[in-house]
């Protein structure tokens, strides 16, 4: 198998782990939440305390930029500059981590939706808030040498820690939960992840860069500048990224309440939680997709990239189609029917997601190829345009909210396209034969979901929801590999390559 091919495989691997940990704290805990924290106090966490908390710390787009040269320094075999790149950044990092941490603690008079809680609940709200910007600023210092391990193609050793430290947060969690701790089980549990991480993920890169690669870390003054000058380009995409992510529940809690803010953020948990099961294989993908570009294999990289498109567009589709269809009876089953915000909330954030997984893929593409300007621009500008109409239409009724979400992520998704297509020169009939291809699956999939959401009955119990989940899979599958020649194909041929690279050689 080769280097890359199993860098990303173990990365995916691993990332799937850590999922199914992430699916316990986000899913399966919930009514555990619920019942140890009152529902208005854990709305206006999710909306103001842990939103601000993950949007005011950001480690300045330090590590795309550090995921992008160094997976191309190390694909072009450029090892002196390598150690150079990953020196400087984990100086950077440490530094940016501690000034942004003092900054963020000026915000905690300024949550709004307190007004509606208790002095007690304020006051948890506040103290979590603090906790939840230790926790980010570790954060940031544990994300930069993750980046360098990722990028020198050692996902086994990146997956380990992260899968380690998610393990290490839902002891925590329990523990504290059941002790009574409320909302500090959360903020503690994330502030113990993020140190472990910065532990870890530091003697980890200190060990692969001077132990097994032999390259000497160090801290070059231009090579500072010069990750300095991408990241600036970089930051502001990150902070918008992070606002357009969190935007809606902070607005729904400021203009409608709380309590709208919980529903809204519980009908679309499990579209977020998709979304990031998803994203795992984008983020495994980026360090291998930029050693191959940083390599100069530009013919294989477009191929490469064009065969992406196709498969995460059409495994989004699915995996959002079969989301609308199970998420009604799911939060029924799970917390209650009071939870759920309405159909149109679900099925508006599902089109919304798949067509932001399908931006993403360029996004990738632009992120190996450097192109921190284009994406800075895109995300900056959508970002505005996402906060504007959250203002202006979001009284107007809940579903506006995952609407907003579809607009913003159609316009940097074409926007990054357009880029990409050009950079790679992508062909009318190319762009035909996809398009062709999407539609298929787009219209297959609204079939589907229609039928199941007007003929089905809902699920009475989890053995009914499994059944209906089941049924809905094949259904699915079936008819995406029936009227796809394309999709076959890729199947065939990555499942046989997959297999005759795992075979001793």
């Amino acid at each position: 198998m080769s280097g890359r091919r199993q860098n990303a495989v173990f990365g995916i691997l691993f990332g799937y782990a850590s999922i199914a940990v992430a699916l316990a704290r986000n899913v399966l805990l919930v009514p555990l939440y619920l019942h140890s924290i009152p529902l208005a106090e854990y709305g206006a966490w999710l909306a103001t305390g842990g939103a601000l908390a993950l949007m005011l710390i950001n480690d300045f787009g330090l590590s795309g930029v550090v995921t992008q040269k160094i997976s191309a320094c190390f694909g072009a075999e450029d090892f002196a500059k390598l150690g150079a790149l990953a020196g400087s950044a984990f100086v950077i990092g440490a530094l940016m981590a501690l000034g942004l941490s003092i900054i963020s603690i000026g915000f905690a008079p300024l949550l709004p939706g307190l007004d509606t809680l208790s002095e007690v609940q304020r006051h948890t709200i506040v103290q979590c808030f603090f906790i939840a910007i230790a926790a980010n600023t570790v954060g940031v210092i544990g994300a930069t040498a993750i980046s360098v391990i990722r990028s020198l193609q050692r996902a086994v050793l990146a997956g380990s820690i992260l899968l380690i430290s998610d393990l290490i947060n839902i002891a925590i969690l329990l523990a504290l939960l059941f002790n009574g701790k409320g909302l500090y089980a959360i903020a503690v549990g994330l502030l113990l992840r993020s140190a472990v991480v910065a532990l870890a993920g530091s003697v980890g890169m200190w060990w692969l860069c001077t132990r097994s690669l032999d390259v000497r870390l160090s801290v070059h003054w231009r090579t500072v500048r010069e990750l300095l000058g991408s990241s600036s380009r970089f930051f502001l995409s990150s902070i918008s990224m992070k606002v357009q992510s969190q935007a809606n529940v902070f607005f729904v809690n400021t203009l409608l309440g709380p309590t709208s803010a919980a529903m809204y953020s519980l009908t679309v948990r499990a579209h977020e939680t998709v979304l990031m099961l998803l994203g795992q294989i984008n983020t495994a993908l980026t360090p291998s997709v930029t050693h191959l570009f940083g390599s100069g294999n530009l013919p294989r990289f477009r191929a490469v990239l064009l065969r992406l498109l196709l498969a995460l567009g059409g495994i989004t589709a699915f995996a959002m189609s079969l989301t609308i269809i199970l998420n009604a009876g799911f939060l029924r089953l799970w917390v209650g029917e009071f939870a759920f915000a309405g159909q149109r909330v679900s099925i508006v954030m599902g089109i919304a997601l798949f067509v932001s997984s399908v931006g993403y893929v360029a996004y990738d593409a632009l992120l190996a190829q450097g192109k921190f300007q284009w994406v800075s621009r895109a995300f900056m500008l959508t970002s505005v345009l996402n906060v504007l109409l959250l203002v202006l239409f979001l009284e107007r009724g809940l579903w506006w909210a995952p609407a907003i979400t579809l607009v913003t992520a159609a316009t940097w998704g074409a926007y990054f396209w357009r880029k990409v297509s050009t950079g790679i020169g992508m062909s009318a009939t190319e762009t035909r034969g996809l398009v062709s291809e999407f539609a298929r699956i787009i219209g297959f999939s609204a079939l589907v979901i229609g039928g199941f959401l007007l003929l089905y009955p809902m699920p009475a119990s989890w053995t009914a929801l499994v059944v209906e989940g089941l049924i809905g899979v094949g259904t699915l599958a079936g008819g995406y590999l029936l009227m796809s020649p394309r999709i076959r194909q890729i199947m065939r041929e990555e499942i046989g390559i997959t297999i005759r690279a795992w075979r001793p050689t």
